[in-house]
């Protein structure tokens, strides 16, 4: 559960779409997004001086542009379209820290 304190932070709102693929007349595929939810985030520059073989250990091919922090109910999950201020972003990785029910965080990827 997430305090009011926290909630405070949250100061942008974030559309959330998941891409859907569907088939054209001829058999190839078209990647569409359905919109899933506006929820209210924080979204800040990731800024990481490691190396990028910490995110390749997890799946993750390209290094992340930013991360996005919201309530810990909201249906977010890699793959997805993000929306703020204008601006697309890929979900790379959604998780939720310590999986104590606070926060849920994500990396991001510009598009």
């Amino acid at each position: 559960m997430t305090t009011g304190a926290f909630e405070a932070l949250l100061n942008v709102p974030a559309a959330i779409y998941r891409a859907q693929t569907a088939y054209n007349e001829v058999g190839e595929p078209e990647t569409t997004y359905a919109f899933i939810a506006t929820v209210p985030a924080r979204l800040d520059r990731f800024r990481y001086a490691g190396s990028a073989s910490t995110f390749a250990e997890q799946g993750i091919q390209d290094l992340p542009s930013h991360k996005l922090f919201c309530a810990v109910d909201v249906p977010m999950q890699p793959g997805d379209l993000v929306r703020v201020d204008g601006r697309e972003y890929e979900v790379l990785e959604a998780w939720e820290p310590g999986g104590v029910q606070h926060h849920k965080e994500a990396w991001l990827k510009s598009v």
